[in-house]
């Protein structure tokens, strides 16, 4: 069954998501190796048009010749207790780089 259409929640510097209908396995750990997420039609193409809208912003930074002092990477952040994803652009912390 479908649901209502709602205004999406927007959170800071998010580019938008989608929900997704159920994930496998049901109860995620922190030994779980693969997490499938299964979404409707509707919900995957809101989800491409924030990637979407996401790499665009990214498109427009200058990243050759010392423009970017920082790496800005297209983060994914899956909710499964809220059965949601959003898209967000943010920085690559340093620990990270190694």
């Amino acid at each position: 069954m479908a649901r209502p259409l709602k205004e999406p929640q927007k959170r800071e510097r998010s580019f938008g998501g989608g929900r997704f209908e159920y994930h496998r396995p049901k109860t995620v750990s922190a030994t779980s190796k693969v997490i499938d997420f299964y979404l409707t039609f509707e919900e995957a193409l809101e989800l491409s048009l924030a990637i979407q809208a996401c790499l665009l912003k990214l498109n427009t930074y200058k990243r050759v010749g010392g423009g970017l002092k920082q790496v800005l990477l297209l983060s994914v952040k899956m909710e499964p207790n809220a059965s949601r994803i959003d898209v967000m652009e943010e920085k690559l912390r340093e620990r990270e780089k190694e």
